[in-house]
């Protein structure tokens, strides 16, 4: 029952209450550093996987002992947070700025 739609019903009136401005969880959700966050998102899907599994290779394990528990849990989660927000600052950013400059005079002449 609770995957075919029980839980429906409360995840649209939050969807609803967001939209509509709601208060203090919106307003937390809308600031810079969520946000920041939020478009480094798509680094961090990437990143999810080849991260902890580099931190894993016998190199790291030598250095710094074996990742295991909370603790580990919470060095790769921090690993792929930090790697990210790098990527996407020093990466995504200007190659989307530079792919913009170039295709802005192409996607004008393509107007109807």
């Amino acid at each position: 029952m609770i995957h075919n739609g029980v839980l429906l019903p409360l995840l649209g009136s939050i969807v609803v209450g967001l939209t509509l401005g709601g208060g203090l969880l919106a307003r937390a959700l809308s600031s810079s550093v969520m946000v920041f966050l939020g478009n480094a998102s798509y680094a961090m899907y990437i990143l999810h996987v080849p991260i902890p599994s580099w931190m894993s290779l016998n190199l790291w394990e030598r250095v710094f002992g074996r990742l295991a528990g909370l603790q580990g849990l919470a060095i790769c989660c921090m690993a792929v947070i930090v790697v990210s927000c790098i990527i996407f600052k020093v990466g995504e950013v200007p190659l989307n700025r530079i792919l913009k400059r170039k295709l802005e005079p192409w996607l004008i002449t393509q107007k109807p």
